[in-house]
């Protein structure tokens, strides 16, 4: 029997016209794509066992020329999809191409102008604005994700006031994972660090009256102070991660590889998943945290940012404020 997919999270490309210092996926940036009737193969496979929903993410993914051809696919069979967008190389026709074929935009945000600049580049925020603009005419809902780092964790609560007067449609928050780049510049998050910018964040989504979700933190929820912040665990999700040359991963800011969409196909790759140590370790519970009431739901919290810590599976997350063991283990 295939495990239960609804969702994809699709690195379609690795190339970026940017150069964020944090990025997970800059891994990828020479990876080779997928030729597009590959795409519309695994689509079809998608279809078959149930997905429902398709993010295309990089990278930057309008740096592929067929981008509008795999959103016109996936829209034919009923997919839902999303792009993960820098916005940057924002335009009319591109997003003409995002309305026509009922799709959506996310996208990221790091702070102010100045900020931005600081991750981003220099004359990049005019850029990201335009984009920003085009797509709100154009009546195209956006999503704005902050990625917390240690460049920007003092400026999230004023990036959120500036997000929401932006207009865009939802907000996020992510821990910069100590992977990628983030590992070459030091800029990945440290607990109290992200803990100040949860602290800020709930604050102005409480008097803006607004809920934030926050990725890759499945322990928020079992804090119990946040009212305006919540999360979820990946765990339970039915989704799985892609690369732009068809590999399975075990979370994408990982690297480890547990399978292959385009040698072995979606359904017989599936049934390989669901038995493969990777996959099973992930259930597990860190030993660290057996004592802990919430650790049959949490599980350790983020499996990903732990494995990159502490280079083993199952153990704790090193950002869990709950974790006071992570003191021995850090020592």
């Amino acid at each position: 029997m295939v495990m239960e997919l609804d969702s994809i999270i699709w690195i379609i490309t690795g190339r970026c016209n940017l150069n964020c210092p944090y990025c997970y996926a800059y891994r990828y940036r020479f990876e080779e794509e997928i030729g597009r009737e590959t795409v519309f193969r695994i689509i079809d496979e998608a279809y078959s066992v149930g997905v429902e929903y398709i993010n295309f993410t990089g990278g930057e993914p309008f740096l592929r020329e067929d981008l509008p051809d795999i959103l016109k696919y996936a829209l034919k069979l009923g997919i839902e999809t999303s792009v993960f967008s820098n916005l940057t190389l924002m335009d009319d026709v591109k997003a003409e191409i995002i309305k026509k074929y009922d799709s959506y935009i996310l996208t990221s945000m790091d702070g102010p102008k100045e900020i931005y600049e600081l991750v981003k580049g220099r004359g990049m925020w005019s850029r990201f604005i335009r984009g920003l603009e085009i797509l709100r005419e154009k009546d195209v809902d956006v999503h704005i994700n902050i990625p917390v780092s240690r460049l920007n964790y003092k400026y999230v609560d004023k990036t959120i006031r500036l997000a929401v007067d932006l207009g865009v449609d939802s907000l996020s928050l992510i821990p910069v994972m100590n992977s990628g780049r983030a590992l070459e510049t030091k800029t990945f998050i440290e607990r109290e660090e992200f803990l100040y910018a949860l602290e800020k964040a709930d604050q102005v989504a409480r008097e803006l009256g607004i809920g934030i979700a926050v990725w890759c933190t499945p322990f928020l929820q079992y804090i119990g102070k946040y009212k305006n912040l919540y999360s979820s665990n990946c765990r339970y999700w039915k989704v799985i991660d892609l690369t732009p040359s068809g590999k399975i991963l075990l979370c994408d800011v990982t690297g480890i590889i547990i399978g292959d969409v385009v040698k072995d196909g979606l359904r017989k790759s599936l049934e390989k998943l669901e038995n493969n140590p990777w996959y099973k370790k992930i259930w597990e519970t860190p030993s660290e945290c057996k004592n802990c009431i919430f650790s049959n739901i949490c599980r350790g919290g983020c499996y990903a940012r732990a494995y990159m810590k502490y280079h083993k599976i199952p153990a704790p997350d090193p950002l869990c404020p709950l974790a006071i063991y992570n003191k021995v283990l850090d020592g």
